[in-house]
């Protein structure tokens, strides 16, 4: 389950959103035994992190997904701030991430 909270409070929740992530990422890699991993990272910043790291060490694939826009995101009814992602586009090029060479990442943004 996601961590809820308000927009003003996101910098306050970040340490435990990245503490949540990885132990949940590894906890994800342990029990998905020799099933490949497909996890969701985020575009904006870029780069590698523990959470990125960990499932490419174990030969999955990590999305970079800009913010979503589109029906029940945040941006509902107005364009997300770049890097973004139409909520629908996000789930095709999910689906097509499942093709992907082990340890690729992926970056899951608007071309424009």
């Amino acid at each position: 389950m996601p961590i809820r909270v308000r927009p003003s409070d996101l910098e306050s929740a970040y340490p435990e959103h990245i503490r949540v992530r990885d132990e949940g990422t590894r906890n994800l890699v342990a029990a998905a035994g020799s099933a490949r991993v497909i996890a969701a990272s985020v575009a904006f910043p870029p780069g590698a992190d523990a959470h990125e790291q960990i499932v490419l060490d174990a030969g999955g694939v990590v999305l970079r997904s800009g913010r979503w826009d589109g029906p029940g995101t945040w941006f509902e009814h107005a364009l997300a701030p770049a890097p973004r992602i139409d909520v629908v586009d996000a789930a095709r090029r999910t689906v097509d991430a499942l093709d992907a060479p082990p340890g690729s990442v992926l970056e899951v943004v608007d071309e424009a």
